[in-house]
């Protein structure tokens, strides 16, 4: 039986950490060899992030609610600053106002809420938004979770081959010293059965 998680993340960066990531999942009553669909308001956003950092940690049979997609190779997901400058198309999926405010050089701005339908759209219209991307792509955001939508439409939706999250985001790299790995706010889940 899988069991339906729903998900409010405020700002829950600490997931990306496997015991932290563990002990919520385990709080939240998804046992380790449990099914689990991630379900999240607005547009799975929560969820996919929470799915993103299950892949991440490897943890089995986390999927989104209402999207069916085919098991993935999920080698090298994530990227770190230092991969930024490995000719990877960069990625922002923050708001034109905060990329016209401050971005990584040579990053192109597409809105993680796009196209209008976000991870239920048609493949056609992910494909005619991030096809002219290239199939080696570091996506980013403020704090990783934006980004994580993203990744799954590339990834998981489209079979971009080479997707990584850039979990540290702009928060990282405009830090200038790169505190990105202790969590900064609490997660919130609640499961339904």
């Amino acid at each position: 039986m899988t069991r339906l998680l729903e998900v409010d993340l405020g700002f829950a960066r600490g997931l990306t950490n496997r015991g932290t990531f563990t002990e919520v999942m385990a709080a939240a009553g998804a046992l380790e060899d449990e099914e689990v669909a991630v379900h999240s308001v607005p547009a799975n956003l929560a969820a996919a992030f929470v799915y993103w950092c299950a892949k991440l940690h490897r943890r089995p049979g986390i999927r989104v609610f209402g999207m069916d997609t085919p098991e993935r190779t999920t080698n090298g997901i994530r990227a770190f600053k230092a991969d930024l400058k490995d000719g990877a198309t960069l990625l922002d999926v923050r708001s034109p106002e905060e990329f016209e405010a401050g971005h990584i050089p040579g990053a192109i701005n597409i809105p993680w809420d796009q196209p209008e339908g976000g991870l239920d759209s048609d493949l056609r219209a992910l494909a005619s938004l991030y096809g002219p991307l290239g199939e080696d792509i570091i996506v980013y955001c403020q704090s990783g979770i934006r980004a994580a939508h993203t990744w799954f439409a590339l990834h998981e939706r489209l079979g971009v081959p080479r997707v990584r999250n850039y979990d540290g985001s702009w928060s990282d790299y405009s830090s200038g010293y790169g505190s990105r790995y202790g969590p900064r706010g609490a997660a919130h889940l609640t499961l339904n059965s």
